[in-house]
């Protein structure tokens, strides 16, 4: 039921959150990931919001801007880092989906 009441805050992110997306596994629902100025992809699953999973890390810490879910197969999705000429797939790993 959708009652437009804050349900929850996340925090996971040690700097500002960029963008986010549904996955479209399970129905696209449940799953989610988001980017930030921390240079980390983080993994959500709404059915067990008191944690996240890092699923990548710049090495360097730039901050990613965007993701998109590879409409295909929802075990890839791809990232753009700030002053990044092209995008960079990522697999999930088979466990990361029961997570």
């Amino acid at each position: 039921m959708v009652t437009g009441h804050v349900k929850t805050q996340l925090i996971a992110h040690d700097k500002e959150v960029y963008d986010i997306a549904f996955s479209r596994a399970g129905g696209g629902r449940d799953m989610f990931a988001s980017v930030g100025a921390d240079g980390s992809v983080r993994m959500f699953d709404l059915r067990h919001l008191e944690h996240s999973t890092i699923i990548y890390e710049d090495p360097g810490h730039t901050p990613l801007l965007r993701l998109a879910w590879n409409k295909q197969d929802p075990n890839y999705l791809a990232t753009v880092a700030m002053d990044a000429c092209e995008a960079s797939p990522n697999r999930l790993a088979e466990s990361t989906s029961g997570t």
